[in-house]
């Protein structure tokens, strides 16, 4: 873990795929600098196959849902600006 990450007091961290081994986690800084770390929800590939149709046939309207696109080559600054975002509404 980068050392400035762990100077950010109540800092949220998530994780988006599962590690393919345990990981080791400095809990007396974790404790001390209030960071959390919170797991995201892994759809089944049937219900990400769903989705999909249903938004391909334009059964669902995901249009509002989108603010901002970038191409793949760019995801660092995606993550980034959804951190900066969450920052700005503590």
């Amino acid at each position: 873990m980068e050392k400035d990450l762990l100077q950010q007091q109540r800092y949220k961290n998530p994780i988006f795929a599962i590690p393919d081994k345990n990981i080791e986690i400095p809990t007396v800084d974790f404790w001390r600098n209030e960071i959390t770390i919170t797991s995201s929800y892994g759809a089944a590939p049937d219900y990400l196959e769903e989705s999909l149709e249903l938004i391909k046939n334009k059964k669902i309207n995901v249009s509002d849902l989108i603010l901002h696109k970038f191409p793949l080559t760019e995801i660092v600054k995606g993550f980034e600006m959804v951190t900066f975002v969450r920052l700005l509404r503590r």
